[in-house]
């Protein structure tokens, strides 16, 4: 709240706009028809945690356990079938995260491109600023759509707060990465009547933007993802053991 409150009053003093206008009930629900409480706790959650919960239980009748088997498998089946579940729902959730989010930044070039053409009637703020696009861009995420994503993870049982941090980094990502298209541009070093020339050909700028999004947010999700992979790689070694000890 502190953050949206502060990129507001930002954006009003050294734009001369309100970021909150460009955003409407229609704008919102596109959003929370993009994203959904039941995709996330059932399919990327619910399922796959139960899909190993069986196998664990299967093993039981599958595997020669005997006395000391019982407890091993017991507990380390346990714990490797739970972590395994869990990364596998992390992996999921991860890459419909990263499809969603691209889906919403396409969602925000259009209340951005309004916010250019009013950036438009007073030309002297946009040339004292080194990144207005930026600016823009990231009111827009963190002011008009970011709550409303929250809103919906918020709901979402035992990994919503996981998805709230997850959404916010790979939103980061995308401003971070919104920014440097538009250092590229050189507004800062430019003569007014260029820098006009730029924000009028904004549709060629959110068309590069859209075209490099998606490997941008591909590689940072697989660095997020790095931890999990270690773990469930370690957690399969364990019960493949385990299973090779008592098969």
């Amino acid at each position: 709240m502190k953050r949206k409150n502060e990129l507001i009053q930002k954006i009003k003093s050294d734009l001369g706009i309100n970021i909150s206008d460009y955003s409407n009930g229609d704008f919102v629900s596109k959003i929370t028809d993009v994203i959904f409480i039941q995709k996330y706790a059932i399919s990327k959650l619910i399922i796959p945690l139960g899909v190993v919960i069986l196998g664990y239980i299967l093993g039981f009748f599958i595997l020669d356990l005997g006395v000391v088997g019982y407890p091993i498998y017991g507990f380390l089946g346990l714990v490797s079938f739970i972590i395994l579940g869990i990364c596998c729902s992390v992996f999921s959730i991860f890459n419909q995260l990263k499809n969603d989010i691209v889906e919403i930044l396409n969602l925000a070039i259009s209340p951005l491109k309004l916010a250019v053409r009013d950036l438009l009637k007073n030309t002297e703020k946009i040339a004292s600023q080194k990144n207005p696009l930026t600016l823009v861009f990231e009111g827009i995420i963190f002011v008009n759509i970011t709550p409303v994503i929250f809103s919906v993870f918020d709901k979402v049982p035992f990994l919503g707060k996981f998805l709230l941090g997850g959404s916010e980094k790979i939103l980061g990502m995308a401003v971070n990465s919104f920014k440097k298209q538009e250092d590229k541009m050189n507004l800062k070093t430019d003569k007014l009547t260029n820098v006009i020339s730029k924000f009028e050909n904004i549709d060629s700028f959110t068309e590069r933007f859209r075209n490099t999004i998606d490997k941008v947010l591909s590689k940072g999700i697989r660095i997020v993802k790095f931890p999990f992979k270690i773990t469930f790689v370690i957690a399969l070694i364990i019960l493949i053991i385990i299973i090779l000890s008592y098969i």
